[in-house]
């Protein structure tokens, strides 16, 4: 495949003395074969419409990030401490195909523990009933915190926001519905509700929940095929495009839900979220709001709230420096975690700074990250950030600090 020949020469001249020099390019080259590599990542997007040339039956593809993950914190005794390591943080390998000319396509994706056990990630068929309608049933991620939707192949940052460990939907099962012309998007879905996936079927593990979700999108520039991620590369058309999505579920699920589910038995959520993007050919910005209403059993209740705002810039061609500020409320969640981890904080403010710089080498598909983030308050265990690098704080604990370096390639 042309694809994996031009990742082996990009690697051999990374190694190999002289070879930087010997397959030097101009900046036209450049974008050229940005543009050879993202189009076959971007073949594997899940949000592949109708028309253009079918893919075949049966396509393969892999996915690793490896990063260094560095984070300091000053607790409330005075103890300095220091979180050092390598961690392979996602291998990824999935499965797509269609037939008739993509009317009817699939998408399955595994991903694979520390301990190297697998999980299923998506595992979902689509029908594309007509040029403006699509059906898709399986497990999938809902269409509503839009940085969780980007795909992880296609990431701005090391890792994504905090905000994103605590109120992303993850994967859920069930049905959704897509209508889309000229300008105009929208997304309907019915599942088992945020976080109920690999459910078994079985017993008592289907529970009784159900939930409702629907995403709207305003194009005002650009295509939705752009919305794929973040950047808007020096040779890339302009983008702007809003969107407004809302999401309710009631219930009890008894599912394990591939990992440990956050949302309790029998929790009513109510969550609603609103975004925009805007890309100028080389630079973009992108912000977005969340609301998370939580009324669990016993009579807790929670209304919490969170804001991100991101921009990137290219400075090169193929080198992007980008910025992240996220903040949230967690209203008392924070204190209930500390009931169950002693000497935790009780804020349930989140504010983070995060910059950082990458280096394309073969747009998404090849590319080194680095980013370094600071916390303006403590962090709560309740956001789970851990998986970010973001460690939960002591009560009165000092700075924070999180370094990261990573590498990618997508096969």
């Amino acid at each position: 495949m042309q694809v994996r020949r031009l990742l082996c020469v990009g690697c051999l001249a990374a190694t190999v003395p002289g070879a930087g020099r010997a397959v030097a390019r101009t900046d036209d080259d450049s974008l050229g074969l940005r543009h050879l590599l993202t189009a076959d990542a971007g073949s594997r997007s899940i949000l592949d419409g109708a028309g253009g040339e079918a893919d075949p039956p049966v396509s393969a593809s892999a996915f690793i990030q490896f990063r260094y993950v560095a984070d300091y914190q000053d607790q409330q005794d005075g103890e300095e401490n220091l979180s050092v390591g390598f961690v392979n943080s996602r291998t990824r390998v999935g499965l797509k195909g269609s037939l008739g000319e993509k009317r009817l396509s699939y998408f399955v994706w595994f991903g694979f523990t520390g301990s190297g056990a697998s999980l299923l990630l998506d595992a979902w068929a689509k029908w594309q009933v007509s040029e403006d309608l699509a059906v898709r049933v399986g497990q999938f991620k809902l269409p509503t915190w839009h940085e969780w939707t980007v795909s992880e192949t296609r990431e701005t940052f090391v890792e994504r926001s905090v905000l994103d460990a605590r109120f992303s939907q993850l994967y859920s099962q069930g049905v959704e519905l897509v209508w889309q012309r000229d300008a105009l998007r929208f997304v309907g879905a019915f599942s088992d509700g945020l976080r109920s996936w690999n459910v078994s079927g079985s017993g008592d593990s289907l529970g009784d929940q159900w939930a409702l979700t629907g995403r709207a999108e305003l194009l005002l520039d650009g295509s939705f095929a752009q919305r794929d991620d973040f950047e808007s590369f020096r040779d890339e058309d302009p983008l702007f495009v809003i969107g407004v999505a809302g999401h309710v579920q009631d219930g009890a699920t008894t599912s394990g839900a591939g990992t440990t589910n956050i949302y309790r038995n029998g929790t009513r959520i109510t969550q609603w979220t609103a975004d925009a993007q805007r890309g100028f050919g080389g630079w973009s910005l992108y912000g977005a709001v969340i609301g998370n209403h939580e009324e669990r059993p016993g009579g807790q209740r929670f209304d919490q709230i969170g804001v991100l705002l991101q921009a990137q810039a290219f400075v090169t061609d193929d080198v992007q420096v980008f910025a992240r500020y996220e903040w949230g409320d967690l209203d008392g969640e924070a204190a209930l975690f500390a009931l169950s981890s002693p000497g935790a904080t009780i804020n349930d403010e989140l504010s983070l700074l995060t910059l950082g710089v990458t280096r394309f080498l073969a747009g998404h598909a090849l590319k080194l990250t680095a980013d370094a983030g600071v916390a303006f308050d403590e962090v709560s265990g309740a956001w789970r950030g851990a998986g970010a690098g973001w460690q939960g704080d002591d009560v009165n604990a000092g700075a924070e600090f999180v370094i990261r370096a990573q590498f990618q390639a997508l096969f």
